[in-house]
């Protein structure tokens, strides 16, 4: 083979890519097909390496551009204005550190470092794909946790177990576990097993409950349009989104049909440029190229249900891959607005969106600085131990740490909650520690939330929304290990069984 790939030194530009083309691809570099997502990084004046990336430009071309060609078949359907075939496998990709777009007919070059993150967008097979077995699983697990191999041999033997298995959004969220404290690791496992979760619709959910520095890396590797899909477990929730990114387009173009076909109040608390918004009719047959636009997307509870069951809400297929009950974790669940909620008049503070605000806030915060003494110390001046609303709001400025007027109000409501007029450092870290993402069990966050109104089937709901764990049997849970020493192994509330 060696031989072979020398001689191919000696050829010119189009007798390599002619030889290319007859003579098929050799080299020393696997490309398991199984599963390729992940990065990838080739010299491609070194041929067994550019024989590497030409196997993967061969996986783009074939079985992940009928995947692509049937979604964007499925998305061109939808209202919204003409939409940009976006590639979906061939990401971040970069040319001796310079971007480089990926086009139909595009050919490798014969030099530079090519580099890439490939992203397989093949789904499992919902009737023949099988779940990784718990209790083999879990003894994979619990030799990965005893192991005194480094946090890379350890991804090396999860890449293994990911070419021959399935698995489970419990399962990834456990290998994610492993790496606690090893932020670039956790990025690693939750981009590698991508396409290998059977009950894939519960990606999301995974990502929820990272830290936002990591959860960022992870889509923008994996990509937004690749998480959102089809709209059927992702569209809930808040968005911000640049519409001159192409990727960004698209998800307002599909957001903007789903809101004009679905019933009930959808998009909530809209901003575009920096003012109050209302989406106008106009924009279903054109989304504007450029602004920025922020939303909190709803759907009714019979909506989703509609979706979960039938593919949409009135029954009418989504193409690509039906919501098959394997493709959804077992007890999937999403907030909804309440039937006839009507922006104008109903209160947002006792819907789900009140505790999404103040995840959001919290995340402003750690872009500067994830550490609640940190912040205070910066706030706190005069070195007093207390800080007044009017510190807070103006510290935040000086600090470097921009909030909305919206999110300030919100922040100081939840921090004051005694209405002193003072937050001491107790109370700030109370709040970092217990603002959402809620966890499964944790008492004292139930506590804290209980004490701001936040109680009972209010907040019991968002705990899926926010914790994987809750979306299986606590016995599995507790097999892989996933239950602080905190936390109580409760029965899961006011949530049945998806497809029982």
């Amino acid at each position: 083979k060696e031989r072979n790939l020398s001689m191919l030194n000696i050829l010119n530009q189009h007798e390599l890519q002619e030889a290319e083309e007859r003579l098929g691809i050799v080299s020393h570099y696997p490309v398991d097909k199984r599963n390729p997502t992940g990065y990838w990084k080739g010299r491609l004046a070194k041929m067994s390496e550019r024989a590497m990336i030409l196997h993967l430009v061969e996986l783009v071309i074939g079985e992940f551009a009928i995947v692509s060609k049937v979604f964007f078949q499925y998305a061109s359907r939808h209202r919204g204005g003409e939409k940009e075939e976006i590639s979906l496998s061939w990401r971040n990709a970069r040319l001796d550190g310079r971007v480089s777009q990926y086009k139909r007919n595009w050919k490798v070059p014969l030099k530079g470092v090519l580099e890439l993150d490939l992203v397989d967008i093949r789904k499992p097979d919902p009737v023949s794909s099988v779940i990784m077995n718990a209790t083999v699983f879990s003894e994979a697990l619990k030799r990965l946790r005893e192991s005194e191999i480094g946090p890379r041999a350890k991804i090396k033997e999860i890449q293994e177990m990911s070419l021959s298995n399935f698995f489970s959004c419990l399962q990834v969220r456990a290998l994610i576990d492993l790496f606690e404290g090893y932020p670039p690791y956790q990025e690693e496992v939750a981009v590698l097993m991508f396409a290998r979760i059977i009950d894939w619709r519960g990606y999301r959910f995974i990502l929820q409950g990272m830290q936002v520095n990591v959860r960022e890396a992870v889509v923008t590797r994996v990509g937004k349009i690749n998480v959102f899909w089809d709209s059927v477990a992702t569209a809930i929730g808040f968005w911000k989104l640049d519409l001159s990114d192409m990727e960004d387009r698209f998800l307002m173009q599909e957001l903007v049909h789903f809101a004009n076909v679905e019933p009930g109040s959808n998009v909530i608390d809209c901003e575009f440029r920096g003012s109050v918004f209302e989406i106008p009719s106009s924009w279903l047959l054109q989304v504007p190229n450029e602004g920025w636009i922020s939303f909190f997307y709803n759907r009714e509870r019979t909506v989703i249900e509609k979706y979960t069951e039938a593919g949409s809400w009135d029954g009418k297929s989504l193409g690509g891959v039906p919501p098959h009950p394997t493709t959804f974790p077992p007890f999937f669940y999403l907030p909804a607005l309440p039937e006839n909620f009507e922006e104008s008049k109903d209160s947002k503070n006792d819907t789900w969106m009140y505790l999404e605000k103040i995840r959001l806030v919290k995340e402003t915060l750690q872009k500067y600085v994830d550490d609640p003494d940190e912040v205070f110390a910066r706030l706190d001046v005069d070195f007093g131990g207390e800080l007044s609303r009017e510190e807070i709001s103006t510290g935040f400025v000086k600090a470097g740490i921009w909030l909305t007027p919206k999110e300030m109000s919100l922040l100081l409501d939840i921090l004051d909650n005694d209405k002193s007029g003072d937050v001491d450092l107790n109370e700030f870290q109370q709040f970092w520690h217990h603002s959402p993402p809620l966890r499964q069990g944790d008492q004292e966050q139930v506590k804290y939330w209980a004490r701001r109104g936040v109680r009972g089937k209010r907040y019991d709901d968002m705990i899926p929304f926010y914790d994987i764990r809750s979306q299986y049997e606590k016995e599995e849970v507790a097999l892989y290990g996933l239950w602080k020493a905190h936390e109580n192994l409760t029965d899961h509330q006011n949530i049945k069984r998806l497809f029982s």
